[in-house]
């Protein structure tokens, strides 16, 4: 395994590869690895010819409003990150704000499931203050982007977690004329049901066992949907979860599986999106809902 850690280096590398007819799948995260990210690890070792991990997660909330120099907020997503646990170590890129990197842990688990290559840009190599060319693209999707251009991949691999992210890159892939497969993959969860994430270990027991219930009920709405509307089954789900004490929903909304629009009754395949919060922790989940099939009369 290889740690890179220019972008210049890594197309470089990609290049090589390409040259040699090899097939390169890309996992884009921002560390904190976890079993979700390892079962996108084996799913690129399986179908690829080379693995590469990319670590990196801006640490403002606007790329945009950084390369003018402006000041800005922090990126919740880095400053939740950076709660998980300690990132010290010679692996740190030096930038302008303490960024998440990998800690020993990321690397070995990298290290054991055969990553070939782990991307570990800083934000200056990223993005410096020449930087430009936005499109009107969000930042995630900028960041996907140039980690296409970079990797030159022909396979990225995303958890259905991250369902509405993966969408969204899909569609700028497709937009942009980028030659990659976006791959979805099932999402990993502990023995309660609760979906695997790296906030989870912000969660006391008690916090994780009020969460593992909102898999629960999105499974009891996945089996109403196939007999009733989107609306009948988003307000049955709603009223059993304002139930779960300290728990509380930021946003919680059905829509169509394939472009994200809000479901109608005649909706066939949807998908459940819920965002909430227990305590000071943001989690995300979905289920994917699909209508019965109506079985034809035979005389």
């Amino acid at each position: 395994m290889k740690i890179v850690k220019k972008p210049h280096e890594l197309q470089k590398i990609a290049l090589k590869h390409l040259l040699k007819k090899d097939e390169i799948g890309l996992i884009a995260t921002s560390g904190s690895l976890h079993k979700g990210h390892i079962s996108l690890i084996e799913k690129s070792c399986k179908n690829d010819d080379i693995t590469i991990v990319s670590i990196f997660l801006f640490p403002s909330s606007n790329i945009q409003s950084h390369c003018r120099g402006e000041s800005v907020a922090r990126n919740k997503d880095c400053e939740a990150a950076v709660a998980v646990g300690p990132r010290s170590g010679s692996e740190a890129p030096k930038g302008r704000f303490p960024l998440p990197f990998p800690t020993p842990n990321d690397l070995q688990i990298c290290k054991s499931n055969h990553v070939d290559y782990v991307f570990i840009p800083s934000q200056e190599d990223m993005f410096d203050k020449d930087f430009k060319t936005f499109f009107g693209l969000k930042d995630d999707l900028i960041i996907a982007a140039k980690l296409f251009n970079l990797s030159h991949a022909h396979n990225a691999y995303f958890g259905m977690r991250s369902f509405v992210q993966m969408r969204q890159v899909e569609k700028m892939a497709k937009d942009l004329n980028f030659p990659i497969k976006i791959i979805c993959c099932p999402t990993v969860r502990e023995r309660s049901g609760l979906a695997v994430s790296e906030k989870n270990s912000l969660l006391s027991d008690e916090q994780k066992s009020l969460a593992a219930q909102i898999p629960k009920v999105l499974k009891k709405a996945a089996a109403d949907f196939r007999s009733k509307t989107a609306d009948k089954v988003l307000e049955a789900a709603l009223k059993e979860i304002s139930q779960i004490p300290g728990l509380k929903i930021e946003k919680a909304e059905i829509v169509d599986f394939c472009d994200l629009s809000p479901a109608k009754p005649d909706t066939k395949k949807a998908l459940f999106l819920i965002t909430f919060k227990i305590g000071s922790v943001r989690l995300t989940d979905n289920i994917e809902l699909i209508k019965a099939r109506s079985r034809k009369h035979i005389p």
